[in-house]
């Protein structure tokens, strides 16, 4: 039986925190041959390990009062992760995409298209957003990334017509870098993108306890404006487009 580790929650053969250990030590000795003392510290700050590992790393030299990037920006040519055991260990086996119905022909025909691609692509779709989310997501950065649920009927389901529900491949997903996840909706003003390594930390037990209720009544929703409505509500962010090939199903609303 595998076990889990305790920082990222991925299924590992190793105990404790040995797993991401190694992970930072292997790019730690990459960094180090280049110089890359920022990156260095950023890692180190990202997976808070700066005291687990202050007696493997006390020979290195940092510059006086350097402060660190904000986790974000740490260097992404770390070796990928895989994120769907973590999920699956938690009870989610599925993510989820909303669009609009009429949008269908287009996406079996490119895939699923951010934002920022449409015109590249030609595409004149009609939005399962308003032009006011939709204008939050360009000014944060957000259209760039295709937004995936935890939950079969999302929230915002319920207060839109004529809308198709995909389900998606986890393992599709997860097979690329630079995926981040918000805890909330990302468009509300508090929302924080976190990198995907740390999925293991989000409250997995409203979504699974949602999922269960919507497995008995499709129509339920969690009470609206109460923290369940808004945990509901997590996302994945994934950067490009999900390939059609990573669509297991489609259904309509």
């Amino acid at each position: 039986m595998q076990n889990c580790c305790s920082n990222c929650g991925a299924e590992t053969n190793d105990s404790g925190d040995v797993h991401c250990r190694r992970l930072l030590k292997n790019e730690i000795e990459k960094l180090r041959s280049t110089g890359r003392i920022d990156a260095v510290i950023n890692l180190l700050c990202t997976f808070q390990f700066k005291d687990k590992l202050s007696e493997d790393w006390k020979n290195l030299s940092f510059p006086e009062n350097f402060q660190p990037a904000a986790p974000f920006n740490v260097s992404r040519d770390m070796e990928t992760t895989d994120i769907s055991p973590v999920l699956r260990k938690n009870g989610i086996y599925n993510l989820f995409h909303v669009t609009h119905k009429d949008n269908i022909e287009s996406i079996k025909k490119y895939g699923i298209i951010p934002i920022s691609e449409h015109e590249s692509y030609g595409l004149k779709p009609t939005y399962a957003s308003s032009t006011v989310s939709r204008d939050i997501e360009k000014r944060h950065k957000l259209d760039s990334y295709i937004k995936l649920a935890f939950i079969p009927v999302h929230p915002m389901f319920h207060l839109l017509p004529n809308l198709a529900l995909l389900e998606i491949d986890m393992d599709q997903v997860f097979s690329r870098k630079d995926i981040m996840f918000c805890r909330v909706n990302s468009i509300r003003n508090d929302a924080e993108l976190e990198d995907i390594i740390n999925i293991g930390t989000l409250e997995f037990k409203i979504l699974v306890e949602c999922i269960k209720k919507q497995e008995k009544d499709l129509n339920y929703r969690p009470p609206n404006g109460s923290d369940e409505w808004h945990r509901c509500q997590a996302e994945i962010l994934v950067p490009g487009k999900i390939p059609i090939e990573a669509i297991k199903i489609i259904k309509y609303k």
